[in-house]
């Protein structure tokens, strides 16, 4: 059966048979699967979507991520730099806001003119046309609140919470407008299904239940009730410990949550099951990247028992896969799932 159909079917709290399967990101795999060098990338819409679409004809993932990979590149936008690397993604480096107190002055029309940003949008309409009618393409970037720390600075944040949590509320304000400013091109043109997001900084190994509802999960909530009001559901990653925030998250209005592999998928599904559709958790290093194929059966089996049939559900990779996950532990994965 169609993949894209299993996942939207299991994102409107269906029960697919089978069981549909996913990477969550996959990017850099994707991009170091085929030796295509970030610096080629930020240039070449055809060289992303290549790229995406012969990784996904490979392994047949039911989403697919276009901005994977890329997701710092839009602080470089607004003014941060980038460090590239031989391997993997870009690295951040600096802040483009230095000073709570001239948030305002962000300039988010340099989202707009953004040569990079502009290839991964030309790049998703390749992919759609390509593989769209199998694959549910999504546009990807950090949720509110990480976007707000690489703004200004990740142990800045923290700090923050607690000395000046009306400077970071207006950054948060701000951060979300970026964020619905960030994914609006995709949304006009036509060319995702849905909106994906990454909020690691929101992690309970980060900040409490208590600063979770106070700082991430309002500035959550009012994207994705944008992105809802265009016909678009959102995707959400955190990394990490998630276990005492998993109804916020629900609250948020987010459609399907990609759990961390820490997370217990028995007790999370106790929880959420029926309110979101939940997709997780095969360990992406220690099983996917380390093991061998027969450990991923393995571990995919466990998910796949674990889930049963309540359905809501979606088989994925505990977070995003490092570049040098084998190709034969990814078609592991998805085909456990698929029955193959």
């Amino acid at each position: 059966m169609n993949p894209k159909a299993l996942f939207q079917e299991a994102l409107e709290l269906g029960t697919p048979k089978p069981t549909p399967a996913s990477l969550w990101g996959g990017g850099a795999w994707a991009f170091a699967l085929a030796g295509a060098s970030y610096r080629d990338l930020v240039a070449s819409p055809d060289l992303v979507a290549q790229a995406i679409t012969s990784a996904n004809e490979k392994v047949g993932s039911a989403v697919v991520f276009v901005g994977s990979g890329f997701t710092n590149f839009p602080m470089a936008a607004l003014g941060a730099s980038l460090e590239f690397k031989e391997k993997g993604a870009p690295a951040l480096v600096g802040q483009a806001v230095a000073d709570l107190a001239q948030v305002d002055r962000l300039d988010l029309d340099r989202l707009d003119a953004d040569q990079a940003l502009q290839t991964l949008q030309k790049a998703a309409a390749l992919v759609k046309e390509a593989i769209g009618a199998t694959a549910y393409v999504t546009s990807i970037s950090w949720a509110p609140f990480t976007f707000a720390g690489r703004l200004y600075g990740m142990d800045r944040l923290m700090t923050a919470l607690v000395d000046d949590p009306k400077g970071v509320e207006a950054l948060l304000e701000r951060a979300t407008e970026a964020v619905f400013r960030y994914h609006l091109p995709y949304l006009e043109a036509g060319s995702v299904d849905g909106v994906a997001m990454a909020d690691p900084m929101a992690s309970g190994d980060v900040i409490s239940r208590r600063h979770f509802q106070q700082f991430a999960q309002p500035y959550l909530a009012k994207v994705t009730q944008r992105f809802a009001e265009r016909g678009y559901p959102v995707l959400l990653h955190i990394c990490g410990r998630t276990d005492d925030r998993l109804d916020l998250i629900a609250d948020a209005g987010v459609k399907g949550f990609f759990l961390d592999h820490r997370v217990d998928l028995a007790k999370a599904l106790e929880v959420v099951r029926g309110r979101m559709c939940i997709g997780g958790n095969v360990d992406p290093v220690n099983v996917l990247a380390r093991g061998t194929v027969d450990d991923v059966v393995q571990a995919a089996r466990v998910c796949l028992e674990t889930a049963g049939d309540g359905g809501g559900y979606v088989l994925t990779p505990g977070c995003d896969i490092p570049p040098d996950v084998p190709l034969a532990n990814v078609q592991a994965l998805i085909r456990t799932a698929m029955g193959a």
